[in-house]
């Protein structure tokens, strides 16, 4: 009974066990199946462009295996797609510790270390696999791309040949060596290549892409577009012949067209990034602001830190004006993106756009040493700043400074000519245009400025005015005024000078006052008013003389101290004036008080003025105001002498517009109210006109 039970439990252990590893076999097997389904799920949604649902995938299946090679292959894969470079590298560096005579991890590693823009990385990977796997096409080939990003373009075209001679069949190798000879516009070369490649495989689109690609290299959009045209009828749904057709309508400005390629392409590819930016930018040059803003939002949601979307949002609210915001997204991005160029760029502007000159020259250069690394268009700006920030002087060393540097660059002169202008040296202007033009014959800025120059920079102009001065209330009609007044003015260099005489008749007799005005330009920052008059002592002053230094400050204030003195027959009259001024936009307003002594204590009163500028500073209207004890009529002769201490107020209206391109009219009306202690209040009609000619 006893050896009978131990025969029964001898087989029910066998039964047991051989039960036991046959579950497992089975568990076994089903597990392997669901990590198979697992990752093809992972796979199908990287190749859909869900990479995040592949990702979350693939971080299930490797933690259930974690030795799963074609898991963590494909992981590393779908990082890189993502632009997530330096996981995706870690990723391979350790497959590779794991795995180290697993080829494809040494090309994947290579190609993701380009992408990244590491070349001389990719090459030591490629190379440490060939020495594993000696004369492997693939990463002859992987170390060809490698070598050609890395500039080495000679050795990468000699491992290409070595590839197309050693295998029949070496299109990719073709395809290679067609893209290096595009890179160092060997573009015949390549042209030939193409040519007889497509003979032989017609129905390669790829192919047929990089013809068009090529085609456009040499600005023959209308023949690419065809070539493409060939592509559609082959393959209507192939992304990168939709993502070339739509660069090159941007590429030609048929900015219209390239948003109808791109919506063809998102028809079928919903959340392309490269179609939706093409489409963003299309829109911004159309000034079409809320549709791509709407895109570009759309982008940074899925890819917070997608650079190019970035840079086409930051340009759209550039050219919206919202300086803050691109000055606070640059500041958040600078850690992710430190010190980018086109980042840096877009701060300079922002800070210029909200004209904090010093600021923008700040961050676009440290010194003038610094500027000197600067790429051409880089001190393009650096010198408008300092011109923008009426450093005008500087902007002009730095001009020349940067020509020498580049003698060949025209932008660079039509700065220089800008500045000349300013200072209304045309000869040197347009010597310095012409330079230009002889450089860039085709740029319209050089030849609209000559243009201008030519047109507008007029250095003299001669002026006739007539006004009469109506008395009322109480004061006889002989009393009014009638004069006349010649003006010749001349630009000399920055400096100007104004040759006036004046005419004036009242009670029957006659005034005459010859006067000289200068506006003498010390610095970028300071000039000086300077007048002198002698007259025959009737009606005017017998002498004259003002003294008043201006200087120019930030955020386009101007302001000045100055002394008036007129000198009449048994009488001094010593006037001390200023004012301050501000040119915002198309305004200028100003305000000027003036204050003298005298027998009754200090007298003082003010004048504002308001002014509104239109076509040019030539043509415009003004509203000034005036008030106090001491109004500024210098016709008012020794006889009125009681009205330096009257109480007064005035207001005046100016216009002044541009007849033709030499001829402008002139015309001005100011009313006058004094209440003198002497004697009751009148009030003065002063109505003006007149018409100058430049040349």
């Amino acid at each position: 009974m006893a050896v009978l039970s131990q025969k029964y439990f001898k087989i029910l252990c066998s039964s047991l066990l051989v039960w036991a590893v046959f579950g497992l076999s089975e568990l076994s097997a089903q597990t392997g199946a669901e990590l198979d389904a697992m990752y093809t799920k992972a796979r199908n949604a990287a190749f859909a462009g869900d990479r995040a649902t592949s990702l979350t995938i693939l971080d299930e299946l490797i933690a259930a295996k974690s030795d799963h090679f074609d898991g963590r292959l494909l992981k590393a894969r779908v990082l890189s797609w993502d632009k997530q470079f330096e996981k995706a590298s870690l990723e391979c560096q350790s497959l590779n510790s794991e795995f180290p005579e697993a080829k494809p991890v040494f090309t994947l590693w290579s190609t993701i270390e380009r992408w990244s823009g590491q070349p001389e990385i990719a090459k030591a990977v490629c190379m440490r696999g060939l020495s594993k796997f000696p004369g492997d096409r693939e990463l002859i080939l992987e170390l060809s791309k490698a070598k050609s990003d890395f500039s080495e373009y000679e050795e990468a075209i000699e491992l290409n040949d070595s590839s197309i001679n050693k295998y029949n069949d070496a299109l990719p190798e073709q395809k290679s060596k067609i893209a290096v000879l595009m890179q160092i516009d060997s573009i015949d070369d390549a042209h030939k290549i193409l040519d007889s490649l497509i003979v032989l495989n017609p129905d390669d689109k790829e192919l047929r892409v990089t013809r068009s690609k090529l085609k456009s290299k040499i600005s023959q959009y209308d023949p690419a577009l065809v070539e493409l045209d060939t592509v559609f009828d082959m393959d209507s749904s192939f992304l990168p012949a939709h993502h070339l057709r739509t660069n090159l309508f941007l590429w030609k400005s048929d900015n219209d067209t390239a948003i109808w390629s791109a919506q063809e392409g998102l028809s079928l590819y919903h959340d392309d990034v490269p179609l939706q930016l093409m489409m963003a930018k299309a829109f911004l040059r159309l000034d079409s602001f809320p549709p791509c803003d709407s895109l570009v939002n759309e982008i940074i949601t899925r890819d917070s830190l997608n650079y190019d979307a970035w840079s086409v949002g930051l340009n759209s609210q550039l050219a919206q004006q919202n300086y803050d915001s691109v000055l606070s997204a640059t500041d958040k991005l600078e850690p992710e993106y430190p010190a980018d160029p086109e980042f840096k760029k877009l701060r300079v502007l922002s800070f210029a756009g909200k004209k904090k000159y010093k600021k923008a020259i700040e961050e676009l250069a440290a010194s003038e040493e610094d500027a000197d690394s600067l790429d051409v268009a880089g001190k393009v700006m650096y010198t408008k700043f300092h011109y923008w920030d009426s450093q005008t002087n500087k902007a002009m060393k730095l001009s020349e400074r940067f020509i020498e540097q580049h003698p060949e660059e025209a932008d660079l002169y039509y700065t220089k000519a800008i500045i000349h202008q300013s200072w209304y040296e045309k000869k040197k202007a347009l010597a310095t245009l012409d330079t230009a033009i002889a450089l860039d014959t085709a740029n319209t800025d050089l030849l609209d400025l000559r243009k201008d120059i030519e047109e507008n920079m007029l250095l003299n102009y001669v002026a006739a005015y007539v006004g009469y001065d109506a008395f009322f209330n109480n004061i006889n009609d002989a009393y009014g005024l009638t004069r006349v007044t010649a003006e010749y003015f001349r630009k000399i260099r920055r400096h100007s000078a104004i040759a006036r005489l004046s005419f004036a008749d009242r009670f029957g007799k006659q005034g005459i006052q010859f006067e000289l005005d200068g506006y003498a330009v010390i610095n970028d920052l300071f000039y000086v008013y300077l007048n002198g008059g002698i007259s025959n002592e009737f009606l005017f002053p017998k002498y004259r003389w003002s003294v008043e230094p201006f200087v120019n400050l930030p955020l386009n204030f101007e302001a000045s101290i100055g002394i008036r003195y007129m000198g009449y027959t048994g009488t001094n009259v010593t006037i001390y004036t200023g004012s301050i001024g501000n040119y915002p936009g198309n305004w200028w307003f100003s305000i000027r008080p003036f204050i003298s002594s005298g027998d009754n204590g200090i007298a003082q009163s003010y004048v504002f003025r308001a002014r509104r500028f239109f076509l040019s500073r030539f043509t415009f209207l003004e509203l000034s105001l005036g008030g106090g004890a001491n109004p500024d009529n210098s016709y008012l002769d020794q006889v009125y002498k009681q009205l330096y201490d009257s109480r007064s107020y005035n207001a005046g209206l100016t216009y002044q517009q541009s007849l033709s391109k030499h001829f402008y009219i002139k015309a001005w009306v100011l009313y006058e109210h004094y209440s003198p202690k002497q004697i009751p209040d009148f009030q003065i009609l002063s109505l003006n006109g007149g018409l100058w000619w430049r040349f």
